[in-house]
């Protein structure tokens, strides 16, 4: 039988992991503090925080990020659920091309309704990823990520 692994609860900031999740192309090493449930962002060597992580690197654990292969398996789900009809079918011929991530995203970007429903979706996917992510390392979120999409504030004509 598998030996169960202790979970520690700690408090996360879930923007934080998020951003943090989604950056992976920037060159900004993010890890989790897994004593604090800090997210520590390390820009260069020289950065104080680039320190402690060297000294004690049991303390922290790297941040994976969202791959481009993960995005497209997001998207092709998320074109799954739409329902029956030209969107559904637009979207599917789309993610099938060249260039699909990019080619979809601008579609979605023309259409505000379909577009914050496609952030809501993403972002309930990431943090999906980041709880079974966690929990693998035996860390508890102190509260669940938050109920609300974020990204749906941004791109609400209301918040313009």
């Amino acid at each position: 039988m598998a030996e169960a692994i202790p979970l520690r609860t700690l408090d996360i900031d879930w923007a934080d992991l998020e951003i943090a999740f989604r950056d992976n192309v920037s060159g900004v090493k993010s890890y989790l503090d897994l004593e604090t449930g800090e997210v520590v962002a390390i820009i260069d060597e020289r950065d104080l925080d680039a320190d402690s992580v060297a000294r004690e690197p049991e303390r922290f654990e790297d941040i994976p990020g969202f791959t481009r292969e993960e995005g497209l398996e997001v998207l092709h789900a998320f074109v799954d659920e739409l329902p029956p009809g030209e969107q559904r079918d637009e979207l599917r011929s789309l993610v099938g091309q060249p260039g699909a991530l990019a080619r979809c995203m601008e579609r979605l970007a023309a259409d505000v309704h379909l577009f914050n429903n496609y952030c809501m979706f993403e972002e309930l996917c990431i943090y999906e990823r980041l709880m079974l992510w966690l929990a693998a390392m035996g860390v508890n979120a102190r509260h669940p990520p938050p109920a609300g999409p974020t990204l749906f504030l941004i791109s609400s004509p209301a918040a313009v």
